[in-house]
């Protein structure tokens, strides 16, 4: 295998077999949740061509991770906000798509058309520092039976690598880096915390489920920190779940006071991060209570965000739950049905719904993630009944 670390080049690309890749910047399409023409950039890294390692590979993944080399000599990590796109483990950026099987020579798997491979959405993810940055896309395509290993974005253990590419790219990011946040950055990460807790103490309590998702979030962020800033941090967000939960058993804890003061603080990736973290802890114990979907929900209008990118946070969180007895209010809540809308806006929303969860039904193979959306559409269909 060729070690593709510290490789230096403006684009490089490898590996056995004819696989080539190019990395473009696009617009994510309307196919997904974003509405028709509001989709954010995104990044693509494509491929076409073929890949023939010579022996059959029964699963394989591509795997792309990012650094900002703007300074070549001190390469740092990029931060995403959202968890799908995270390193294990780490809040460090990391896109992860299966291949399938590797065929041997003679039987080739491949792309015929230049095809998305995987991508990195600059929205939600933050370089050291603001401004004009380069960064390195780097794909590795496994075999899934040796799992390559990451340490902040860089590749440490590649013996199941059978093609890399690599490639430089010049981007804007306007929003302050997590290095120029300083302070405000950790004070953003307590009240995140703190946020945590208002949806955990929702119903008075704060679960061990959701006190362990809280903290797993915690021990993530802290990954990225060295270690006496990691010690710092540790100490301040122990305190500030301490002093929430104080303040929670008290009933003094309420969200507004913490939202206004990290939309203050913050720019808007920090803030997807601290609504993942609440849809996280509202899913901890696979119920969808009333009370915390309406205050998670109050909380993501607050927050001021792209209201299609929290939608598939929420979507993504809640399409497993139960909501216990299956009640009205339950069901609504679950849908994010608005108590105070009129009936012909609950109807305009259900029916917008009802068009997404039927359209994936009807495009995902057979499994749990549609028997997940066929649940999510009987419940809007026991809405529709009760709105008329």
């Amino acid at each position: 295998m060729v070690d593709w670390r510290g490789l230096g080049a403006k684009v490089m690309t490898g590996g056995v077999g004819f696989l080539s890749g190019r990395i473009q910047e696009n617009t994510l399409e309307p196919k997904t949740l974003f509405k028709a023409g509001k989709g954010p950039k995104v990044v693509e890294v494509l491929g076409t061509g073929i890949v023939d390692c010579g022996e059959y590979i029964p699963s394989a993944a591509l795997v792309t991770s990012a650094l900002d080399v703007t300074n070549p000599q001190n390469p740092r990590p990029i931060l995403s906000h959202l968890k799908e796109f995270q390193e294990p483990g780490r809040v460090v950026y990391q896109h992860r798509a299966m291949w399938g099987p590797i065929t041997p020579f003679g039987q080739h798997r491949g792309l015929l058309d230049e095809t998305r491979l995987t991508f990195l959405l600059p929205e939600f993810v933050s370089p050291p520092e603001s401004g004009y940055r380069t960064i390195r896309l780097m794909t590795g395509l496994y075999d899934c039976r040796v799992e390559p290993v990451y340490d902040l974005g860089v590749p440490r253990h590649s013996s199941g690598q059978w093609w890399w590419h690599e490639e430089d790219i010049a981007l804007n990011f306007p929003d302050a880096g997590y290095e120029e946040l300083g302070e405000n950055e950790k004070r953003s990460r307590e009240l995140t915390i703190q946020l945590g807790v208002v949806v955990a103490m929702s119903d008075g309590e704060l679960h061990d489920t959701e006190g362990h998702k809280i903290k797993e979030w915690m021990t993530k962020t802290l990954a990225t920190y060295l270690d006496k800033p990691r010690e710092e941090a540790k100490a301040a967000y122990n305190k500030a779940l301490r002093y929430a939960f104080t303040e929670g058993k008290k009933g003094d804890l309420a969200y507004p006071d913490i939202v206004r003061e990290l939309n203050k603080l913050t720019d808007k990736p920090q803030r997807y991060d601290a609504i993942e973290l609440c849809y996280d802890v509202l899913a901890a114990d696979g119920v969808a209570a009333t009370n915390e979907l309406e205050i998670v929900r109050q909380i993501a209008e607050a927050m001021e965000l792209n209201y299609d990118e929290i939608e598939k946070i929420r979507d993504r969180s809640i399409v497993s739950l139960s909501t216990g007895a299956e009640d009205a209010s339950a069901i609504d809540a679950m849908l994010n049905i608005d108590p105070s809308w009129s009936e012909t806006k609950a109807k305009k929303h259900i029916g917008k719904e009802w068009q997404k969860w039927n359209h994936r039904i009807a495009t995902l193979p057979a499994g749990e993630e549609r028997d997940q959306a066929q649940l999510m559409a009987d419940r809007l269909a026991e809405a529709r009944k009760r709105y008329g």
